[in-house]
């Protein structure tokens, strides 16, 4: 769809925005806690549209604290929604903080709900012939679709038109009143007319003008149980549509106060270094603006070493010997630790010096793979010679993998940092490097991907030593830090006395791998198809012939199934809250009430079955080894308890 930016407004439904961005990103926070997923989020989408439209009117409309006209109407109004986050509204200050930053425009006003002030706005910019986008995902505003007005759903990047909103949903914007006058909507505690569903509100709206209409013709309706429930909540009826009609207010906002310069994203630069929205600020960089870089070693004071003669070998073997205590990381080529083809690895026996040992990458002087091996054996193997690694587990299947089996591990800095972290950090060696040392590092997507590498292999000895070398002396200065920390928390006896002793036995176990009897699997895969087959014929034989395709697997098919041609009634609205769930614990209670909810739990709990288990697990089985090799991972299970991935087992 075109769009001239010139004469066109863009109305932005703040709330909408806030919720999409808190619940579509993973909790966030800055290295001293603060939630900021919401503000991310928010100002991402902020960003996207005005790199896709470049408007140059627009708005940001905001729902008032405290009651509404509609509250004067029906005091029940939204009385059934939950509270909202604690950290919500936290979040929100920052947001308003940054459309000030940015010279976004900001309206709310008390008593009138962001809906009407969004109507409102765009009625009087209609009235002086130019269009209007509303940048919302609300159902409810459809109803002010015209030649002049549309919506612009975000993350479907989809423009709704009147002609796409009657396809979308059977009726014209006009009618988008009647039809929610009769369905009600649960979330807002509109109470709609009892028993009649989408299929029914969409039959009455196909034939009826308006909701006045209908109740002018009962006794044309065709279905008596349609009748029976519009006579019985006539008044429920007229209410929900009153409720949901917008309202036009006077509100006497200049054109000047709506003008956006989009220029003006600069001015959140402040925010964005206060909140580490990195991404943000190097889009920032891309016009010229500075943002602060990660330190190369040099700049730092730091000594990092390619280690490619034999004299540089042996001087690093010297020094382990000499401190008997040194960090170290590998680095490699592959999907995980039991088919990784080690291409170098970093040692750091002090603090302001690291080596990098190559010897798999694509160019530059290198050691052969072989001496290097045959030399470093001995100190790896060396159980006097203490050990520090970063998630330990994988670098010593790495190590094993390659003819070397390191003794004398002693501290594991993922593991420290997982028992003394808040609930909000992450144990990534990026991530505790930034919070405990404030010194930022290079990511493998920094290094490799972003430069259009393949893997690490190919990347210049002088970059990956930059990068590689970090690793282990970033390592080596958080073993510092995280020791006392384990101290200052009282968890030394859980670090040292089950959680590194467990790295030993989870490393054998992950080794030696699990076996898996393909020829069971293919047995149980013709029991289990058989099963599916009679449940689906079963279930089919029981519905009209539309549903002879339906994938039960299908929230949305499965909603129409049982809301609309069964009529049983819906349990709760999905996450989405663009429809009514259909998981378990809803078909559960469903199948109280008829036999097709039971039948779709079998049918999914076996096609699970298949498809995790029967069909997924011979893709896992190691063509060397004939087995399963797992993940174990004593970190990622906030409770404490051992779990698997790759695959879940």
């Amino acid at each position: 769809m075109n769009i001239d930016s010139k004469k066109t407004l863009f109305l932005i439904d703040g709330s909408s925005f806030l919720y999409r961005a808190y619940y579509g990103l993973r909790p966030m926070h800055t290295h001293d806690g603060k939630p900021i997923q919401a503000v991310y989020g928010f100002c991402r989408m902020i960003k996207k549209l005005i790199d896709q439209f470049h408007p140059e009117q627009m708005a940001l409309v905001w729902d008032s604290k405290g009651k509404t006209e509609r509250h004067k109407i029906f005091p029940e109004y939204k009385a059934t929604r939950q509270a909202p986050p604690s950290d919500l509204f936290e979040q929100k200050e920052y947001i308003i903080d940054f459309a000030q930053a940015i010279g976004l425009h900001q309206l709310s006003q008390s008593g009138i709900e962001a809906d009407d002030l969004m109507y409102s706005l765009a009625k009087e910019w209609e009235a002086q012939g130019k269009n209007v986008v509303v940048i919302t995902s609300d159902k409810d505003m459809g109803q002010m679709l015209n030649n002049n007005i549309t919506m612009f759903d975000t993350f479907k990047d989809l423009f709704i038109t009147p002609e796409v909103f009657e396809e979308k949903l059977g009726f014209t914007p006009s009618k988008a009143s009647f039809y929610f006058a009769l369905l009600g909507d649960a979330s807002d505690n509109i109470p709609g007319v009892k028993g009649i569903g989408k299929k029914g509100a969409l039959e009455l709206v196909s034939e009826f003008d308006s909701l006045k209409d209908v109740y002018n013709n009962l006794e044309k309706v065709k279905t008596n149980r349609l009748k029976n429930a519009l006579e019985k909540d006539k008044d429920n009826a007229f209410l929900s549509e009153e409720l949901f009609l917008l309202r036009t207010h006077r509100l006497d906002i200049a054109q000047e106060e709506l003008l956006f310069d989009f220029t003006k994203w600069s001015g959140a630069r402040v925010l964005f270094e206060k909140l580490q929205f990195k991404s943000l600020l190097r889009g920032m960089a891309q016009s010229g603006s500075p943002v602060k870089q990660v330190k190369t070693s040099q700049e730092r004071g730091y000594q990092f070493v390619c280690v490619n003669t034999q004299e540089l070998l042996e001087q690093v073997i010297s020094e382990i010997k000499e401190k008997k205590l040194f960090a170290y990381d590998t680095e490699g080529v592959g999907r995980n630790a039991v088919d990784l083809d080690m291409i170098g690895f970093s040692i750091c026996t002090q603090e302001g010096i690291s080596y990098y040992i190559p010897f798999g990458h694509n160019e530059g002087q290198q050691l052969g793979r072989d001496y290097v091996l045959e030399k470093i054996k001995p100190v790896f193997e060396d159980e006097a010679i203490k050990k520090i690694a970063h998630h330990t587990k994988f670098d010593q299947m790495v190590m094993a993998q390659h003819g070397i089996h390191e003794r004398g591990m002693i501290f594991d800095t993922i593991l420290a940092a997982n028992l003394v972290k808040q609930e909000w950090q992450k144990n990534a060696l990026k991530e505790i490097s930034n919070h405990y040392l404030n010194e930022p590092m290079w990511t493998f997507k920094e290094v490799v991907d972003k430069k259009g590498y393949k893997n690490f292999a190919e990347v210049p000895l002088d970059e990956a030593t930059e990068y590689a070398a970090a690793d282990s002396h970033q390592t080596f200065k958080l073993y510092v830090v995280l020791k006392e920390l384990l101290k200052e928390k009282n968890v030394e006896e859980i670090f040292y006395t089950i959680e590194m002793r467990l790295l030993d036995v989870l490393v054998d176990m992950e080794l030696r791998g699990i076996y898996c009897d393909v020829s069971v699997l293919q047995e149980l895969d013709k029991v289990v198809t058989k099963q599916l087959e009679e449940i689906r014929s079963t279930t089919i034989a029981l519905l009209d012939p539309q549903f002879e395709n339906i994938n039960f697997n299908s929230s949305k098919q499965v909603a129409h199934l049982l809301f609309d041609y069964l009529q049983l009634p819906p349990k709760r609205k999905n996450t989405k809250g663009d429809g009514y769930s259909t998981d378990n614990a809803v078909l559960m209670e469903l199948s109280k009430e008829h036999p097709i909810p039971s039948y779709i739990i079998q049918y999914r709990e076996l096609f699970k079955l298949k498809t995790t288990y029967i069909d997924a697990l011979p893709e896992y089985i190691d063509k060397k080894t004939g087995r399963i090799h797992t993940d174990y991972s004593q970190i990622r299970v906030a409770t404490g308890r051992l779990s698997s991935s790759n695959p879940n087992l």
